[in-house]
């Protein structure tokens, strides 16, 4: 009974603790401040932490609500792409979930780690982890609630934050007492106590009531008395009054196994006082009643029972809790042997033993339901995996299609670019070879006419030439010559 109490009551720790919330910035606002602010003309993004930390604090008082306000909050942060506070939702709903012992836990938790790993959020990627530490854990799948949180106390470690380290040691310590491992279990609850009391933490209470039921198992029950005590005085100091009848009950169980009646039952009234003053849940008050009955029954006061036995089933009934229904037929039992009613002490062993068996029937096909369940699970997620991986070689081959499209497109494209390029310079050359040969015709047809002024210029100059020279001729025929001239000059001289 105390370790499945412990792994409850650690996975309300982690929900708290834990909380996604713990960054938002809304804070720890109360719940009617949280629904005003929601009218408010706030931020898109403060709507979704609003909402975020609304669903945190329903968790445990209107669980329809709860889920509620988580499937709008993931709805607006969708709508924003908000990924901060779609994570925080996704990892609220996971919570949320776990409390149902549902696959959808994990779904979601996974979503929320994947969506913080985007983020490289290293205290809600630990946060998460836990979280999935803790659905296997309640699974009894020790190795992977172990790998989980081992891995979330690497990550703490590594980011410095203590609160965080100290909840993930208070995990692998469940797993090592569910495994009956109390020594490592006493390890690690030991550090998550110096951790906690290291950063004063409401929390610690918790870490010494584990503390102390590892110890009782390896039979130091003085000591885990005293741890016990510690715990159950911070518990009623921070008003944890259903934490604080945990801790008188496993104070009381020590006493029994010591042989103390009278001091466990004072511990068990004393419980019972404090449920009934605060009005705790009906599970608390079985508990209790089964306690008180235990121990007049181990005391031989089977008169002092009877009340406290017959107070059992109701309760047990109310809440569909087999444990306390087991319980109640096997006290009912002892009550009648011990009054000397033999006949209905008969009767109520055999239908201890036949409840026993029809609940041990019901673990055992919940068991194979549970593996038949899981199978289906991997088969549908290898579905997923095959179909997911179809998807992405069918992309692959379009992708490549796309490529060699494209590659086609390009070449023909860049074919008919250069086919351009050769047709304009063809044509650039030709129309260049045109106007060449006319400026060459034009130019052919100028040095012709040049050529012809220039024959008619010669022409003209030769006759002219010829013109004078025959001039000349003239003259020089009419004019005396030289000789001439000097012989009748001389002559004249002779003369003289």
């Amino acid at each position: 009974m105390s370790i499945r109490l412990n792994k409850h009551i650690f996975i309300c720790l982690t929900v708290f603790l834990l909380s996604p919330l713990l960054v938002s910035s809304i804070g720890n606002a109360k719940l009617d401040s949280l629904q005003k602010a929601l009218q408010q003309n706030i931020p898109d993004t403060s709507k979704v932490n609003v909402l975020n930390e609304i669903a945190q604090q329903l968790m445990h008082e209107d669980y329809t609500k709860s889920f509620k306000y988580a499937f709008e909050a993931i709805a607006k942060a969708q709508k924003i792409n908000y990924e901060k506070g779609l994570g925080n939702a996704y990892h609220i709903l996971g919570n949320l979930y776990d409390f149902n012992d549902t696959d959808s836990s994990l779904l979601f938790l996974e979503k929320a780690k994947k969506i913080k790993e985007k983020l490289k959020d290293g205290k809600g990627i630990a946060s998460t982890l836990i979280g999935i530490g803790t659905y296997y854990d309640k699974q009894s799948d020790s190795k992977n609630a172990l790998d989980n949180y081992l891995h979330a106390l690497r990550i703490f470690d590594s980011i410095k934050y203590e609160t965080g380290a100290a909840s993930a040691c208070l995990g692998i310590g469940n797993v090592f007492q569910s495994m009956n491992n109390y020594q490592k279990a006493i390890e690690y609850y030991q550090r998550s106590v110096d951790l906690y009391k290291k950063n004063n933490s409401p929390y610690l209470s918790w870490a010494l009531n584990n503390l102390a039921n590892s110890l009782d198992k390896i039979g130091e029950r003085k000591r885990a008395v005293a741890l016990y005590n510690e715990s159950l005085q911070m518990k009623l100091e921070a008003e944890d009054y259903y934490g604080a009848v945990f801790s008188i009950n496993n104070i009381g169980m020590i006493y029994m196994k010591e042989n103390k009646p009278e001091e466990a039952l004072k511990s068990f009234h004393s419980a019972l006082a404090i449920n009934r003053s605060k009005k705790l849940e009906p599970e608390t008050f079985g508990n209790s009643y089964r306690n008180i009955a235990s121990a007049y029954i181990h005391d031989k006061k089977p008169k002092n029972a009877i009340s406290y036995i017959d107070s059992i089933y109701p309760i047990a009934v109310e809440i569909k809790n087999a444990d306390l229904i087991e319980d109640y037929y096997k006290l009912k039992a002892e009550y009648f042997q011990l009054t000397g009613n033999y006949k209905d002490a008969c009767i109520y062993k055999d239908k201890y033993i036949h409840f026993k068996d029809s609940t041990l029937t019901f673990d055992i096909n919940k068991q194979v339901a549970e593996a038949d369940a899981k199978y289906k699970s991997e088969k549908k997620q290898k579905e997923i995996e095959l179909l997911q991986r179809d998807n992405q070689i069918n992309q692959l081959e379009l992708s490549e299609k796309e490529n060699r499209l494209q590659k086609q497109t390009f070449i023909i494209i860049s074919i008919i670019a250069i086919l351009i390029l050769l047709f304009v310079t063809a044509f650039l050359l030709i129309n260049r070879n045109r106007i060449k040969q006319r400026a060459n015709e034009k130019l052919a047809a100028t040095n012709e006419e040049i050529q012809k002024q220039k024959d008619i210029i010669e022409q003209k100059q030769k006759e002219i030439i010829d013109s004078i020279h025959y001039s000349k001729r003239i003259q020089q025929s009419l004019l005396p010559t030289e000789k001439y001239i000097e012989k009748v000059l001389n002559n004249r001289k002779n003369k003289s």
